[in-house]
């Protein structure tokens, strides 16, 4: 068992792209909300107040929020989803390797060594990322390889 970071095996413009993908989705908007509240809930926008402690405290704390969200914005990373690998074998004693970008496995599709089998998956939809299998070292080291490509130049490449 172990886990490999999808992105690493991405082509550097699929990583971009789907980078750009996911911060519009998952990024983007409920940042551009938290951003919005903080700032029609603020005080900074607000005449209302006689200068007292409370006033000057809710200001600075609005500040704070406005200052940590712009913060978060520039320091936004996004690593990407992370691929469970499991590795064993059958009970024909061949390797099986599942990959699963959840950990529900009920609806994985298992996969053999490439050399043996040539069984090959699109990791997402969206990808259409060609990934096949190796098994190395008696199931110590499992070889992902990719190509972001047609089949058949995959296989060449094998």
């Amino acid at each position: 068992m172990g886990i490999k970071p999808l992105y690493e095996l991405y082509v550097t413009k699929l990583r971009e792209r789907v980078e750009e993908r996911r911060k519009e989705e998952n990024w983007d908007k409920p940042q551009a909300l938290a951003s919005a509240k903080a700032v029609t809930l603020s005080p900074l926008n607000s005449n209302i107040g006689n200068g007292n402690h409370v006033d000057k405290f809710e200001k600075e704390e609005a500040e704070a929020k406005l200052e940590a969200l712009d913060l978060l914005e520039k320091k936004y990373k996004d690593w990407g989803p992370l691929v469970h690998c499991i590795l064993f074998r059958d009970k024909s004693d061949k390797w099986r390797i599942a990959l699963s970008l959840t950990s529900d496995l009920s609806q994985v599709e298992l996969l053999g060594e490439y050399s043996l089998d040539q069984s090959y998956i699109h990791m997402t939809n969206e990808d259409k990322l060609t990934i096949s299998v190796n098994v190395w070292e008696d199931g110590n080291r499992l070889e992902i390889v990719s190509m972001c490509s047609s089949h058949g130049t995959h296989v060449a490449a094998m």
